[in-house]
């Protein structure tokens, strides 16, 4: 899979409670751990004066961080 390519039709993934993220296999402290070297595309959904909200993640950037990885093979 490119990073072009999107799962379904998902373009903004929630990350995971716990555990892993479905989509690619990465744990959620991995998860955060690209979101504070900004290595990947997110967005903070929450309204107006709300402590807590919902982090959203660009899946086409975090599947993109991982095809920057991609060691061997065909690219």
């Amino acid at each position: 899979m490119s990073a072009n390519e999107v799962v379904g039709t998902e373009r903004w993934i929630r990350i995971p409670a716990k555990g892993v993220e479905p989509h690619t296999g990465l744990h959620r402290s991995f998860i955060y751990g690209l979101l504070a070297a900004g290595s990947i595309r997110t967005a903070s959904i929450r309204k107006p004066g709300a402590l807590k909200g919902v982090r959203l993640v660009w899946l086409p950037s975090l599947l993109a961080f991982i095809e920057r990885h991609v060691e061997g093979g065909e690219r």
